[in-house]
């Protein structure tokens, strides 16, 4: 007992700091049933260094005690045992104190604890639960029910899954499950009925047909048919509401005003009383509104370019917005509002006033809760990344497949589906403050790679992918490993392409991947974009010394230095809509969307120049001089570049046009086949040229004399305009033309083919063959032609096909893909669908 006493008056000082710091951080949450005995045992061991007596009345209170009560005796008697340097038990009574917390600081804390307490790493993959078929439906959290493909209806409970008797068809459409029973409809001519899991109760049928909305919530449901829109109360009572309500949407309950909330096509948000049906409360906006969150006394909701937050029970008018891009999904996340964009920014905000607390670039599909107080993030490539309460990442994983459902919550579990026979479980209150199982295991195959031990490393990998599959430092030493082994270059580049891929989720082990599969390929670098994992295969312009890529899920514009790809600077150009028309040169880019066309001077620190366009933009060319713009509905539009202003504008043609411009010279040529003449100075149409070009137009373009089409008919057509009488050479392709291009080959100006089918030919001004070229997995089939060579992506590798005979010079290994290749600052650059930069010397 003495020595109890030593050790507890030599760590006082160090136990009251501990503990001041700890319900600083909390407050005054410690408020249990048996508070006055935790104040007791603590007065034991502090002031008297009783030690033993103050354990015997924590243990007590441990099994005697509320949540909170569990939650401090566990917490103190795991302090205690600290102190005492006896880690092994201190860490059990710290996992214990975690499991009962619900408080964020308390719950890191306690991990922190736990980590430093205990000496083993943390195995983050639980006891699998195994289904005799895939799941249909989810239904619920704590506790969660399953309907089966096979029928069959599940419960996940504490001890497993729990199977639920019921009469119902295999085949029934299940809307809800509940603790009281069933929401379905036998079959699709069957009326919405609620069967119950009380034998005393009966079953209640309702004349619901055609049901195309559902959503329960403390037993009160609101059901969308295509007929009417009806409320059933707490009583099973049903009320049919108007019929100008059927065409809404139903976003949720609101408590504090006990009302439904409806999205209609009015771009109205309308509140209908859950017990008389009756409006409470419209909330009307200028756009459609295209998201909703429905928080416990909050409404959230997205229209057009903002994020508004109302309290409906007070004004109309809404308590704070902000300026938001496509919204993908809204959630509540510990006491902010978490909106996760189209581009994979993800943004926290107050809720009080919506300022951003923290905002970041991400992979994110899904988003969910996991522990107390962090937030998982899954990537559609099978990534998870826990971030905290600030989305700094605490922990990565990655299971090389893509959840298919949002987590299952249970109280002892976290439940993951990937639309098999078995939920993964994974460690429910986990936070990053141990390695992971599978870390530390990597950690010892790269020793064993740096110490050369490859038959070692051989079966380490493999127990490595056992414990976690995309790994990506493991597959990074894989490719290493068969790299030493000679192993054929096809797993080689297999390994190299899943090691890249997989590093781009994980910053902790990109910049060393990246680096060394630099050095395989043998490229001058290869960097990570920061751009939006919505733009796939970014396309690149600039000139000499300057680099720059457009991100338009993000609103970006990239300039990056071309010596190594680190990022100089990025601009914001504004919310931009799915299909933007671009145009360029090598310092101006022109992007329009909508009824509107923004120009931005890369070289200059000034702001964008607007210009109103008299329709929607279908073509942009950008030349010296001015910058030209065709619309759909059949304008030209022409904008000096000494000024940025409109010279003029003209109506040309009803409908869409192709362009080119040359000595002064504008063509024009509609879908249809007309060719019309255009004065650059004035825009008028030169009355005594007119041309009818046989054929549905879909490209176009010029060298000198020689005008060049395409046709949808897989036609080239070579027109000669010094010989405006005579008719269009016509060469027929074996498949349709994906791009065409007028270039130079030592000196002959020729003609370059791609098809959909992958081959690329030359032709001469006669329409004459020189080569064809079978080429394979291209994205785009639009080669970059610069001197006597044609650079193209071929999927795995990027090639140059030399302009004189068709035959490949050069080969650039791509192992993760790339996109269309680009030449600047005598370095060949190009982009994979990971958003990886490839930079080659020439």
């Amino acid at each position: 007992m003495s020595r109890m006493m030593n050790i507890a008056a030599l760590h006082t000082s160090q136990f009251m700091k501990v503990l001041a710091s700890v319900l600083l951080c909390l407050g005054s949450v410690f408020a249990g049933k048996m508070d006055a005995s935790i104040q007791e045992a603590l007065y034991l061991f502090e002031m008297k260094g009783d030690y033993a007596n103050a354990t015997s009345l924590l243990e007590r209170i441990s099994k005697e005690g509320d949540q909170s009560d569990k939650e401090q005796a566990f917490f103190y008697l795991g302090k205690i045992q600290e102190l005492s340097n006896n880690r092994q038990s201190a860490n059990f009574y710290y996992n214990q104190s975690l499991v009962n917390t619900h408080k964020t600081n308390m719950a890191y804390w306690l991990a922190e604890r736990e980590a430093i307490t205990s000496n083993q790493s943390e195995r983050l993959l639980q006891k699998p639960l195994m289904l005799p078929s895939p799941i249909r439906k989810v239904f619920g959290q704590s506790p969660t029910y399953l309907q089966l493909k096979n029928g069959s209806i599940k419960r996940i409970g504490a001890e497993g899954l729990e199977n639920i008797s019921t009469d119902i068809k295999a085949n029934a459409e299940i809307y809800q499950i509940t603790s009281q029973g069933i929401w379905h409809r036998a079959d699709a001519e069957d009326s919405l009925r609620f069967t119950s899991f009380h034998s005393g109760k009966q079953s209640r049928n309702y004349d619901i047909f055609d049901i195309t909305g559902f959503f329960e919530q403390d037993n009160r449901v609101i059901v969308q048919g295509s007929q009417s829109l009806s409320l059933i109360n707490q009583n099973g009572a049903k009320i049919t509401i108007p019929e100008k309500y059927n065409s809404c949407s139903i976003e949720g309950y609101h408590g504090p005003t006990k009302s439904y909330a409806l999205n209609c096509p009015d771009n109205s948000l309308h509140l209908i009383s859950a017990e008389a049906g009756v409006e409470t409360k419209t909330i009307s906006q200028f756009d459609a509104i295209s998201k909703v969150l429905v928080e416990k006394k909050l409404i959230y909701l997205v229209s057009g370019n903002n994020f508004y937050c109302y309290a409906p029970k007070g004004s109309n008018t809404p308590l704070w917005k902000i300026s938001v891009g496509t919204v993908e999904d809204i959630i509540t996340f510990e006491n902010s509002i978490a909106i996760l964009e189209s581009s994979g920014r993800l943004s926290l905000l107050d809720k009080r006033n919506g300022f951003v607390k923290a905002s970041v670039l991400t992979e994110t599909a899904i988003m969910s809760p996991l522990a107390q107080g962090t937030l998982g993030l899954f990537s559609s490539e099978g990534t998870i990344v826990a971030v905290d309460t600030l989305l700094r990442p605490i922990w990565f994983y990655n299971f090389l497949k893509s959840v298919e459902t949002k987590p299952i919550h249970t109280e002892d579990a976290i439940y993951l589906n990937f639309g098999d026979t078995r939920l993964q479980s994974i460690s429910p209150r986990y936070y990053g403050k141990k390695a992971l199982l599978s870390t530390q295991i990597a950690k010892k195959a790269s020793l064993l790679m740096e110490n050369e031990q490859w038959d070692s490393l051989e079966v380490t990998l493999d127990t490595l992918f056992k414990v976690e599959p995309g790994n990506a430092e493991g597959w990074f030493l894989r490719a290493v490993y068969l790299e030493h082994k000679d192993a054929s270059e096809k797993s080689i580049q297999q390994a190299w392409a899943e090691a890249v891929r997989l590093s781009t989720s994980n910053p902790r082990t990109a910049h060393v991947i990246l680096e060394r599969y630099s050095k395989a390929i043998g490229a001058k670098f290869v960097s990570q974009l920061p751009i939006s994992p919505k733009t796939v295969y970014p396309q690149f312009f600039g000139g000499k010394k300057n680099l720059y890529t457009i991100d338009p899920a993000a609103g970006q514009i990239f300039n990056i230095n071309p010596e190594n790809g680190e990022i100089r600077w990025a601009k914001n150009i504004g919310k931009l809509d799915f299909n933007p028309v671009i145009g360029h040169d090598e310092n101006t880019i022109a992007i329009a969307t909508k009824y509107n066309m923004s120009l931005f001077e890369l070289n200059k620190t000034s702001t964008a120049t607007n210009i109103q366009l008299p329709g929607k933009a279908f073509d942009i060319k950008v030349f010296d001089d001015a910058i030209y713009v065709s619309t759909w509905n059949g304008f030209l539009l022409k904008v000096n570049r000494s000024e940025n202003k409109q010279a003029w504008s003209r109506k040309v043609f009803s409908g869409t046009f192709l362009m080119t411009k040359e000595n002064g010279k504008i063509y024009l040529c509609s879908q249809e086949g007309n060719l019309q003449m255009v004065d650059e100075i004035s825009g008028l149409t030169d009355e005594g040229f007119s041309k009818k070009i046989t054929g549905n137009i879909t490209h176009m373009d010029q060298g000198d004399s020689t005008l060049v089409f395409a046709t949808s008919a897989n036609k080239l057509l070579i027109y000669n305009t010094k010989h405006p009488e005579a008719a269009p050479l016509q060469v027929l392709m074996d498949s349709p033309i994906s791009s065409m291009q007028i270039v130079n080959n030592h000196g002959e100006k020729n003609i370059l083919v791609n098809l959909a089918n992958q081959s690329m030919l030359l032709y001469s001004e006669s329409g004459a063959p020189i080569w064809k070229f079978n080429g394979k997995g291209s994205v785009f089939s639009k080669p970059f032609a610069k001197g006597n060579e044609i650079w193209l992506d071929q999927g795995s590798e990027i090639i140059s096909v030399a302009m004189k005979d068709g035959k490949i010079t050069k080969r650039y290994s791509t192992p993760g893909g790339s996109g269309t290749p680009f030449i600047t600052n005598n370095t060949l650059f190009s982009a994979s669908p990971k958003r990886i930069l490839y930079g080659f010397p020439l």
